[in-house]
């Protein structure tokens, strides 16, 4: 399992989900400072969304990339890499 060990905001993560669907997902703050997980998963070429709200404080502690790593496990989402560009 890819486990995150340090959010990148704005940056796109690629990853595979039970090998056959491309997944990509960000972090970004919203005007609140809240930290949102934006998942898109790909399948037979449709794109569906998750906007997951990881917490409302403006930093992030190890409970938060535990809950991360839990759902990056839960829907077996491994990380292949980080693009490089940064992402509005």
């Amino acid at each position: 399992m890819s486990k995150l060990y340090k959010v990148a905001y704005n940056q796109l993560y690629i990853a595979k989900a039970n090998k056959t669907h491309d997944v990509d997902f960000k972090f970004t703050k919203d005007e609140n400072e809240y930290t949102h997980m934006i998942i898109n998963t790909y399948i037979d070429g449709t794109e569906h969304t998750k906007d997951i709200i990881i917490t409302r404080e403006a930093v992030l502690d190890d409970f938060d990339l535990e809950g991360i790593n839990e759902i990056l496990k839960t829907n077996n989402i491994k990380i292949k890499r980080l693009e490089e560009k940064v992402i509005a």
